[in-house]
């Protein structure tokens, strides 16, 4: 089934528990980024059951082994940890996906566990990946009908009041880069197609906002006979300002069919 964004989706349970059944809980707690002499462990992560986890412990954990994967990827054994227990929260944290800012920590992770392509733990893990945090963005939580729900137009209206800037871009974007990175550009056109249909103002707007920001500071900064193997994607850019993760790279390939349908669709013009 072609890879598409429909507003409402809901999560898809099979999915959530096949990658439940792939990745039991680990046997030994994930360490604590910063050691000096003595070794502590991040012994509550395993301990509680995910859904005792609240969101201020979760998003302090993602952070602490975000760090100490990308300052101690040589170490061996914290890496395999950090690694382990990630993979175990993975679908549990994805039901608590609308809380916070839990979509842009997951996907800051996610990308630095799987900074190419998503590996085949098992058959259906690509696929069900895809289909649970690749289509976070469209649960029924953000959106009443086709637009944006009142729950996210209400926080980003104080967040205006406030600081002056959007606070759904840091839920749009990381979903948006996910995409970018990890469909294939078949995927990445098709998916584009179903984007283009939906109608709702504010959505609209912050898609709009997005092409505009992206577009005009990376993303038609390359041409086809310039590009690298690989396109570095600055963290301050693509998640704002306090991102989790420092740089990531998306496929040529998928920057070509993903600006070609944008023109193609008169979503951008040259």
């Amino acid at each position: 089934m072609p890879f598409e964004w429909t507003p409402g989706t809901k999560l898809d349970k099979t999915a959530l528990d096949r990658m439940k059944q792939h990745f039991p809980k680990p046997s030994e707690p994930p360490f604590e980024a910063w050691f000096m002499g003595k070794t502590n462990y991040h012994d509550h992560i395993i301990e509680l059951s995910p859904h005792d986890l609240d969101i201020s412990s979760i998003q302090h954990y993602l952070e602490d082994s975000i760090t100490g994967l990308r300052s101690f990827y040589k170490a061996e054994k914290p890496v395999r940890r950090w690694r382990e227990t990630f993979n175990y929260l993975l679908p549990y944290l994805i039901e608590k996906i609308h809380e916070g800012y839990l979509l842009e920590y997951l996907v800051s992770h996610f990308f630095m566990m799987y900074p190419d392509d998503i590996e085949p733990h098992y058959p259906e893990f690509r696929l069900d990946v895809l289909n649970t945090l690749g289509k976070a963005l469209m649960l029924p939580f953000f959106w009443d009908d086709t637009d944006l729900s009142s729950e996210v137009l209400e926080v980003e209206f104080q967040h205006w009041m406030s600081y002056g800037e959007s606070d759904f871009f840091r839920i749009i974007s990381p979903a948006i880069f996910f995409c970018l990175k990890y469909l294939t550009p078949e995927e990445i056109k098709h998916w584009i197609m179903t984007l283009s249909k939906i109608k709702g103002m504010h959505w609209h707007y912050h898609w709009l906002a997005w092409i505009y920001r992206a577009t005009v500071f990376l993303l038609f900064s390359e041409t086809p006979n310039n590009m690298p193997k690989k396109i570095p994607i600055s963290g301050n850019l693509a998640f704002g300002s306090y991102p989790f993760t420092s740089t990531f790279t998306i496929p040529p390939q998928n920057l070509l069919a993903f600006v070609g349908t944008l023109k193609e669709h008169r979503i951008f013009y040259t």
